[in-house]
């Protein structure tokens, strides 16, 4: 049996995703192959990929049709298009989704093949548990399962329809039907992108092995406000709306000490690793980055949305 891995990354040094170093090296160790899906990467972060331990076992994916547009020209298919790049170029009986900020643990290594055994024969659709990264702890996430793994080999050998799509009525990207073709022009090369569209796909059940989610534990302030106004021009242009302006987060805080988040146990020997690489390669001793804040009050808003 063999186990693939996918996800996709665009600048992810220079934008603030540093954790997708040790995203991608927790699949490394564990899969057979891990394609990265590339959406124009110009900032040296896929030449830190050769670097990782079992590079030989990655596959770089970069195309006209894998590529953002620049700045602020994005569109939302484009992360329906990027999963379903990913998932055709894999090449296992079973194809792993996983964010650059999603991290296997170390104990997951050795189940996760032997959970993959069990279920190779049953259903199509898995989702996966999550732990999310909040205050230098990570808490489990009983909400959310939005990452998945595909018995790809029963899916083609079935006729199963699955394809990584959005919802008839829009929405984020994840697994549905394809019940319908479309496609956009890509705003800075004009290339027709083709993307599907259709009803969120049943999953058969969740798996045992869960995901360390790290979300945007290595953004600074100015990093994190630009993301979140590019998704938020790129969400106003798919609803067909004026982009709002957002302001900046002004909740007061305090900062954990890298060691005092080292000594909790919680983190996975990978993300470690990278952690203090990290610490080395900026030289900060303490920086101020989201995953070592921790707010002395949050907003109703904030709690809400799951947010730090």
């Amino acid at each position: 049996m063999k186990i693939s891995a996918h996800t996709f990354i665009t600048n992810p040094l220079s934008t603030g995703y540093y954790v997708y170093l040790p995203a991608i090296q927790s699949f490394l160790d564990s899969a057979d192959e891990v394609v990265v899906v590339d959406g124009g990467t110009t900032d040296g972060s896929l030449e830190r990929l050769s670097g990782l331990r079992g590079a030989e076992k990655l596959r770089i994916i970069s195309n006209e049709f894998s590529h953002w547009g620049a700045g602020d020209l994005w569109e939302r298919p484009q992360f329906a298009v990027s999963r379903e790049i990913g998932y055709r170029n894999c090449t296992g009986d079973w194809a792993i989704c996983f964010e650059s900020d999603h991290i296997l643990p170390k104990c997951a290594k050795e189940d996760l093949r032997g959970v993959l055994e069990e279920l190779n024969g049953s259903g199509l659709l898995y989702s996966f548990p999550l732990r999310r990264c909040r205050d230098g702890d990570l808490h489990p996430d009983l909400k959310k399962r939005k990452w998945w793994c595909l018995n790809k080999q029963l899916i083609e050998a079935s006729d199963g329809n699955i394809v990584w799509g959005v919802h008839t009525t829009g929405g984020n990207e994840r697994p549905v039907s394809a019940d319908e073709s479309c496609s956009f022009a890509d705003p800075e090369t004009g290339v027709e992108k083709p993307y599907w569209k259709g009803g969120y796909f049943p999953q058969d059940g969740t798996l045992r092995i869960r995901l360390d989610v790290y979300d945007h534990f290595f953004f600074t302030e100015q990093q994190m406000r630009s993301k979140l106004q590019r998704f938020e021009n790129m969400r106003a242009r798919w609803d067909g709306r004026p982009p709002k302006i957002l302001v900046p987060d002004q909740r007061a805080y305090d900062l954990i000490s890298p060691e005092e988040l080292l000594r909790s146990g919680e983190h996975s020997p990978v993300f470690v690793t990278h952690f203090r690489n990290y610490l080395a390669e900026t030289g900060q001793k303490h920086p101020d980055i989201f995953g070592l804040r921790r707010y002395r009050k949050k907003s109703w808003w904030h709690l809400i949305l799951g947010w730090r």
